[in-house]
């Protein structure tokens, strides 16, 4: 109803635009509407009158016709309302007080929702109506709307009846002056058909008049009114704006606490807003409550600035304020863990703590999100608001990392981002991190306190991991791995920037259109089981003519991943269609790829009940990692619609035919799932330097059994491991190809590894020989 009067009072002004006839010819002048397209105009020029002899006095004009005012609604009232817009169904109920009487005069209103219909999904620009068409919707959706309203008023007895209503959902509403009414047991509007009952409860509402006072004792201009009502365990709160000229506030009868605030923001970095003490005030509900005075104050807190005496400048600063039990002063400690927080944008920037409860507090700095409070203060708050400012120190060499980032021919560079991460005994955290550029072209990082620990205090031996990347736009990404415990400045140096140009023949116009996307990934790097899902949200989009640009990325070996994602269903999905080597050299380099041929598989798993997961990924020893995932239907059977050619294994847990099978494609597109028995442990290396390797596995291998004992399937190889727990070493029988031999390993870190694969270097996992 609002979209049609804004359309109708648009063609008004258009009308006034255009002339009073002008605007009432678009309506007409008879009894039906001449909304209807003008007619043609005649090919030449429209015959004038003849003109005068010569010498002959001009002709006096006729006076015009007298045009009769007409009024926009003159100008809707020709225009029929549809057939549909009334009916015979009636909505009725009552309107009662909270206390129980009937409340007479109400008005009730009722109007019928209209259908709304969303555009599809793919369709084309929606028509433009001309402005005939656009004013005739208007006028009538407006007299639709107004022919489907019906209204009463409530009788003696708080009776009313809706009647003349069309079949469909109503929005019915209720009002009365003092009044405040919603439909019993629903918190506002309530959508009915005819036929039913509706019934509302009113509450009186009484204008409590109010006087508010800043903090100079004056009148203030404005100021918000916050009214809190207990409820149960609880409490609401609902507030009204106050002026001079509205000097009340309309409550319900009852007790309640009202308070006046005013200036400032919600937003706790800026400056404290203005408050009152709470006042309770007790409604009767025949009114005639005594005017209440609210004086403005500042609200008690504590508020400040962050100073860096040497004159440097902080990306950010978190600040923290906690209160000290009664008995103890507060725990540096703690003040990152329970302290309330607020983020500041840079040294000398403000920060406000407010509405803070008496006590003494410990307000307390740290540089960036994460790092560590470098600085504290004690304030005691009582009932003001309280100033004082925190002084960072000079940053401590051994609380920071200092970070050299070169471009290819030794340059400083200063667009650059980073990143951390931190490992350690299969467990990571790892985030972007705040940096600060010093005049020396050099950057001072902040990243986690666990992460700093490590590198100041933390044991070469430790199996701890902390490593930075730099993200420069000019030259792409590139990470350092830190030397635990030994703090020390360094130094990241990117070699000369390449791009990749790359355009996939078949991608335009196919069935794979916005699901396919192109990743770089260095030719050395070894797949991250747990960084399966990464690469598709990490990749690059093709373009609408399958072309898309790669890089800045250093020089070197790389493999192009065409990467097909799963859908909107499973977004998170997707699965290297191809692998291109790539050799990249200083510069830009073009490429054409073929887009992949993709296959489908139709997996029939015998017994299994409808939704039973499928899962298809890599074969095991391929040295790769992606996963795909189907549901099977009503019949046992699993589609995969998106393929690539290749050897891979199918797993399905669950059902009495639990286990895995290999299968290859092409080759074969309808397969009866038959697990082959999972009686060895595979081994894939992806970390040199790990567990798994440095006691003598490569990749490839399998474990056949256990202290002269041969696994049998999958709960056996887990019992032998638990079993040995507790001894020093077992020995595990290796099959290598055709060779077979003996490693020593110590069955704990076997155990951690079968939970968390990154203790181990690698990965184990069941297979078949």
């Amino acid at each position: 109803m609002g979209q049609g009067l804004g359309t109708l009072a648009a063609g008004l002004a258009l009308g006034i635009g255009l002339g009073l006839a002008g605007g009432w010819a678009l309506f007409g002048r008879g009894e039906a509407p001449a909304l209807l397209p003008p007619a043609a105009a005649p090919a030449g020029p429209a015959p004038g009158p003849a003109a005068p002899p010569p010498g002959s006095a001009p002709a006096t004009p006729a006076p015009a016709a007298s045009v009769p005012a007409r009024t926009l609604a003159d100008l809707v009232a020709p225009v029929p309302v549809p057939e549909s817009a009334r009916g015979t169904g009636t909505i009725s109920g009552t309107v009662t007080a909270d206390d129980g009487p009937p409340v007479e005069g109400v008005v009730v209103r009722g109007s019928r929702v209209a259908d709304s219909e969303g555009r599809p999904r793919g369709s084309g620009a929606p028509e433009v109506p001309d402005i005939e068409r656009h004013l005739r919707r208007a006028a009538e959706e407006y007299r639709r709307d107004r022919a489907g309203e019906s209204e009463a008023r409530t009788d003696a007895q708080g009776r009313y009846s809706l009647s003349g209503l069309a079949d469909g959902e109503h929005a019915v509403s209720a009002w009365k002056v003092g009044w405040e009414i919603k439909p019993r047991g629903h918190g506002g509007g309530q959508r009915t058909r005819p036929g039913d009952r509706l019934d509302f409860l009113a509450t009186a509402v009484i204008e409590v008049p109010v006087a508010v006072l800043g903090p100079d004792g004056a009148e203030a201009a404005s100021a918000t009114i916050e009214c809190v009502v207990p409820s149960g365990r609880g409490s609401s709160t609902s507030r009204e704006a106050w002026s001079h000229a509205r000097s009340s506030v309309r409550l319900r009868p009852g007790t309640c606490r009202l308070r006046a605030v005013a200036g400032g923001t919600t937003s706790e970095n800026e400056d404290p807003r203005l408050q009152s003490d709470e006042q309770s005030v007790t409604v009767p509900r025949e009114g005639g409550v005594a005017r209440v005075t609210l004086a403005l104050k500042e609200a008690p807190g504590i508020r400040g600035r962050v100073l860096d005496p040497e004159g440097g400048d902080e990306e950010s600063v978190s600040v923290y304020a906690l209160k000290a039990p009664p008995e103890a002063a507060p725990d540096p400690k703690q003040i990152k863990e329970s302290g309330k927080r607020v983020y500041v944008g840079g040294a000398h920037g403000t920060f406000c703590f407010r509405d803070l409860p008496p006590g003494t507090y410990l307000v307390g700095a740290a540089r960036g999100w994460d790092g560590p409070v470098v600085v504290t203060e004690s304030v005691a708050v009582t009932d003001r608001m309280e100033t004082r400012d925190l002084a960072l120190p000079p940053p401590d060499p051994g609380a920071e990392v200092l970070v050299r980032v070169l471009g290819s021919s030794g340059e400083s560079l200063a667009d650059v981002t980073f990143g951390y991460r931190y490992e350690e005994k299969g467990s990571s955290s790892s985030g972007g991190v705040q940096a600060v550029r010093r005049p020396d072209g050099s950057w001072r990082i902040s990243p986690s306190e666990e992460f700093l620990e490590a590198y100041r205090s933390g044991k070469p031996d430790s199996g701890v991991k902390i490593s930075v990347t730099a993200t420069s736009a000019s030259h792409g990404s590139k990470t350092l791995e830190l030397p635990v415990g030994q703090p020390a400045p360094a130094t990241i140096r990117f070699g000369p920037p390449a791009t990749l140009e790359v355009t996939v023949d078949g991608y335009a116009g196919s069935e794979f259109a916005g699901r396919v996307k192109l990743k770089l990934q260095p030719a050395k790097d070894k797949p991250d089981p747990h960084a399966v899902h990464m690469r598709w949200h990490e990749g690059t989009s093709l373009g609408a003519e399958g072309r898309a640009t790669l890089g800045p990325v250093e020089s070197g070996e790389y493999l192009l991943l065409v990467l097909v994602g799963a859908g909107e269903r499973r977004s998170w999905e997707s699965v290297p269609a191809a692998k291109v080597p790539v050799s990249l050299a200083p510069g830009s380099r073009s490429l054409r790829v073929a887009m992949p041929t993709l296959y489908r598989l139709a997996v029939i798993v015998d017994g299994a009940p409808k939704g039973t997961q499928v899962n298809l990924g890599p074969a095991e020893d391929a040295g790769d990692w992606w996963g795909s995932q189907a549901d099977t239907d009503e019949s046992g059977r699993a589609l995969f619609d998106r393929v690539p050619a290749g050897k891979h294994t199918l797993r399905v847990w669950g059902t009495k035919n639990a286990g895995q099978m290999a299968v290859t494609i092409p080759d074969q597109s309808e397969v009866r799932f038959q697990p082959a028995a999972e009686n060895v442990v595979g081994v894939w290396i992806s970390d040199e330097s790990g567990y798994l390797a440095q006691i003598g596995f490569q990749n490839g291998d399998k474990v056949t059994g256990m202290d002269g004992t041969e696994f049998r399937d999958r709960a056996h190889m887990v019992s032998l491991v638990m079993a040995a727990t507790g001894k020093p070493e077992v020995k595990l029988a290796v099959l290598r190809g055709e060779k077979r031999l003996e490693i020593g390993a110590s069955p704990e870190k076997l155990l951690r590894g079968l939970m968390d694969e990154r203790s181990l270097g690698g990965r184990m996992y069941p297979t078949s020989r």
